[in-house]
């Protein structure tokens, strides 16, 4: 939801996502922790542009990676991972066009058991 453009404005701004996302980590710590980009949406509603959208969704998954990176916690990248489905014309959301269905959840559960297994 920190990436979620009101008005095309960021509700958080991307460096205090950064913060957050440390802090959290740093809440866990001893703990294995696997963070997840947000996937592309297709349909956002409310007058949001997909593309707009989803240019942002990409600012913010790169803000997650890069946190991932520096603080050495696995990283599934969701946005990459859906974008072959919605390529081939998958729908895998909720009609909001945002949430996963549940079989919309089927790619992150296989790459996330690969992560734990």
């Amino acid at each position: 939801n920190d990436a979620w453009p009101a008005s095309h404005r960021q509700v958080i701004p991307v460096e205090k996502t950064r913060e957050n996302l440390k802090g959290i980590i740093k809440n866990f710590d001893g703990a294995k922790v696997i963070m997840w980009s947000t996937p592309p949406v297709t349909n956002p509603g409310d007058g949001e542009d997909t593309e707009e959208v989803n240019a942002l969704l990409k600012k913010y998954n790169e803000a997650v990676r890069e946190v991932c990176e520096e603080k050495g916690v696995a990283f599934i990248d969701s946005f990459t991972l859906y974008q072959p489905l919605i390529e081939k014309g998958v729908n895998y959301h909720t009609e909001d066009g945002i949430h996963l269905e549940n079989d919309g959840y089927k790619p992150f559960i296989e790459a996330l058991a690969k992560l734990i297994n």
